[in-house]
């Protein structure tokens, strides 16, 4: 029987099953697929973000993890399971989806495709991987200008990031978290989320059994106030 990655149909690139009741490798073939319909050069840029010698000293550095030698399947969630995640968080026109350690922006790509009138920001280290995605969006016949209005890219490390400063008004702000970098970096980045909840109801997508984890444990302002939403591979966190 052929699966569903196996015969991606790029009249309906996104399947209508869930992906959560197929095996998780197809589910990551079908991105690959994606990627590869998208147009998006991963393997050559990847490349030459591994021979640059600023990129390659900052993943020596301590316990920072930028991701330069893992495959992309490793750091990158499937197209089909962004879609999953968003639908489940009821992701609406005039919402704000920040990607927290954005990598090659796929969040971008889904929400252009799938969900007009949301706004994206696109927070990552390795500026190549934005500009490569940048690239996409600008040249790909799939998107119109109008599918990327309000799509920003910045280049920055989120431990240093003044994220509030980058909040525009929006209908509602959800976060992407999937465990970018060390758990000091994760913990950083959602103690600045705690002072934004202060002013305003936040979503926290989180991804991953660190980021997850973390939450859970040590911050009840977003697991324990509202009942989270747990999937399979992600959870949906409210302020």
């Amino acid at each position: 029987m052929t699966s569903v990655a196996t015969s991606f149909d790029p009249s309906a690139p996104f399947p209508a099953s869930d992906p959560e009741s197929v095996p998780y490798e197809e589910v990551k073939a079908h991105a690959r697929k994606f990627d590869k319909w998208l147009g998006l050069e991963l393997e050559s840029v990847e490349a030459k973000i591994r021979s640059e010698t600023s990129y390659s000293q900052s993943a020596s550095a301590g316990d920072r993890e930028f991701w330069l030698s893992k495959p992309v399947d490793t750091f990158m969630t499937p197209y089909w399971d962004l879609d999953h995640m968003l639908r489940k968080a009821e992701v609406a026109s005039g919402d704000l989806v920040i990607d927290l350690g954005a990598g090659y922006a796929r969040l971008a790509f889904v929400l252009a495709l799938r969900y007009p009138g949301v706004s994206f920001l696109g927070i990552e280290k390795i500026e190549p991987r934005l500009r490569e995605a940048e690239r996409v969006l600008a040249t790909n016949l799939l998107f119109r200008k109008s599918d990327a209005a309000g799509f920003r890219f910045l280049p920055a490390d989120l431990r240093d990031c003044d994220i509030a400063s980058l909040v525009a008004e929006a209908r509602h702000t959800h976060f992407f978290l999937y465990d970018f970098g060390s758990r000091e970096d994760i913990q950083s980045v959602l103690l600045r989320l705690q002072d934004m909840a202060r002013g305003q109801s936040i979503s926290v997508l989180a991804r991953g059994g660190r980021s997850r984890e973390i939450i859970d444990r040590d911050h009840p302002w977003l697991s324990q106030v509202q009942t989270p939403r747990h999937f399979a591979r992600f959870s949906i966190y409210r302020s």
